[in-house]
């Protein structure tokens, strides 16, 4: 797929993607920005602008190499033209989103604005976008569409430097081509399950870094931050090392595991004998999903005691948007609002849903499995 460069001399170009029959497609339109919008979008500053799909965790463990990885490859001098990105890339649940909230918490006073965008699907990012113009030019914003919005986000873009913009979970390369081929003044971080598919992306070497599970001496300081809060003894603190080994040190199985270990103040030495797992188990060749299987099963029990309707609702949201289910939406799967608030509370004390301003979010990975179990009860179901 091949896309003219956008340029903002008195007009502007969005590449507005669609599918057509499935297949990926490209159409250009030209949006005429009046020529005030296109000196308040050169005029307009941004001071400490940090949009984040939800804030960075508090338990970030580790992970200094890759910080310093990706601030090295951003911040190089480029010789001649090209663009400042770096793709986080690896398997789901390694926490590649995380390790992108903490690098915009670690070098946020570099930057004088940073836009997070969910870049799953089509039409996001142009969305996305438009926020940026509907924050730093809100008068102009309030009598513009969205095509208008995002190309003054653009125009902003190109005349700025000091600007992060986090593109999360892309599942399709293409999608960020005519973006990354016209935004070269700022810097681009990307996250996504696809190891390929980024010849030309136009960055600098190194821009390619791949994540894995987290080492042993992390995975267990990640799992002790939950533990340590209630239960500090060495026997504790030994256990939480076997067990993180056991885990694989998959970042979001050590979340769920220590957010279940919290919520029931069970011993880290019951909770391993219950997951059923053994030390000569290594991580070799072990599928995520599996890991994150074994802990559902755990976890699941323990939502049922606290509220059964809780279970139902997480079924219904492993079937919805995982990074976008508003809200009223899910209230609305629940009897009431009442019993929606509680259910969501107990899903989120386990670390099995997170908010993000008015919406409720679901790990691929979880959903993944809650599917899978899905589908076998059901044709279970059907041979009985």
């Amino acid at each position: 797929m091949t896309s003219a460069p956008l340029g903002f001399s008195g007009a502007g170009q969005i590449i507005n993607l669609g599918t057509n029959n499935g297949v990926m497609s490209s159409t250009v339109t030209t949006i005429v920005l009046p020529a005030e919008a296109l000196r308040s979008a050169a005029d307009t500053t941004a001071e400490e602008v940090v949009y984040l799909d939800q804030p960075p965790t508090r338990r970030f463990t580790g992970r200094q190499h890759e910080l310093a990885a990706i601030r090295e490859v951003l911040s190089a001098q480029r010789a001649g033209p090209g663009v400042s990105a770096v793709v986080v890339h690896g398997l789901g649940g390694v926490g590649k989103s995380t390790l992108a909230r903490q690098y915009t918490q670690t070098f946020r006073e570099t930057y004088d604005l940073v836009w997070w965008i969910d870049a799953s699907s089509p039409g996001k990012i142009e969305e996305a976008l438009a926020g940026i113009a509907r924050l730093l030019s809100p008068v102009w914003a309030g009598t513009a569409q969205q095509p208008e919005l995002t190309s003054w986000a653009l125009a902003w873009l190109q005349r700025h430097t000091k600007w992060l913009l986090v593109y999360d979970n892309v599942e399709d390369p293409a999608l960020l081509r005519p973006f990354l081929g016209s935004l070269g003044g700022g810097h681009h971080l990307i996250t996504s399950r696809l190891a390929d598919d980024w010849d030309d992306l136009g960055a600098a070497e190194g821009a390619l870094l791949p994540l894995g599970v987290l080492p042993q001496g992390e995975a267990a300081d990640l799992l002790w931050s939950w533990v340590s809060e209630w239960d500090p003894s060495d026997e504790s603190r030994w256990e939480t090392g076997q067990l993180a080994r056991e885990l694989d040190g998959l970042p979001l199985a050590l979340d769920q595991a220590g957010a279940y270990l919290r919520r029931t103040r069970t011993t880290v030495a019951a909770y391993r004998g219950r997951l059923g797992l053994h030390l000569s188990r290594t991580a070799a060749g072990r599928d995520p999903q599996q890991t994150v299987a074994r802990i559902w099963q755990v976890t699941l029990t323990a939502i049922a005691a606290d509220d059964p309707s809780a279970v139902e609702l997480l079924y219904a949201l492993a079937w919805l948007n995982p990074d976008e289910c508003p809200r009223d939406l899910v209230t609305r799967l629940a009897p009431d609002e009442i019993a929606a608030d509680d259910a969501l509370g107990v899903l989120h004390a386990y670390s099995m849903i997170t908010f993000a301003w008015r919406d409720v979010r679901v790990h691929r990975l979880v959903q993944s499995v809650l599917r899978a179990d899905a589908i076998t009860a059901a044709q279970r179901a059907h041979q009985g």
